[in-house]
């Protein structure tokens, strides 16, 4: 059975090696991201209260979390109006490359 089970795996793996590929060249080539619409998803995501904890504390993070899910306003909005974090302290904290570089933002 060593032959069969052998052969069934090359011809599983080339299949997907043509999958790989396929997938390479009509989609990933030439793709680009959409900023503005990716931006418009962040503000409207309650999620990035997340990286706000280590600066803010559970409780306010918790609160302005609930607020911007229940009013529909953005996060960034919220921290605004609530006076938590100044303009410059929030879009530094909750910058893409912040967010996305591991450690808690300076």
């Amino acid at each position: 059975m060593e032959p069969v089970i052998s052969h069934n795996l090359f011809m599983a793996m080339n299949c997907m090696t043509n999958a790989v590929n396929t997938f390479v060249d009509k989609l990933l080539i030439g793709l680009e991201a959409d900023e503005e619409h990716c931006k418009a998803w962040l503000d409207r995501s309650v999620g990035v209260v997340t990286a706000l904890l280590p600066h803010i504390g559970y409780e306010n993070s918790a609160m302005l979390a609930k607020e911007a899910y229940n009013t529909g306003k953005p996060i960034r909005q919220v921290i605004l109006e609530k006076g938590i974090l100044t303009k410059e302290r929030m879009n530094h904290i909750l910058s893409p490359k912040a967010m996305t570089t591991p450690g808690i933002a300076e």
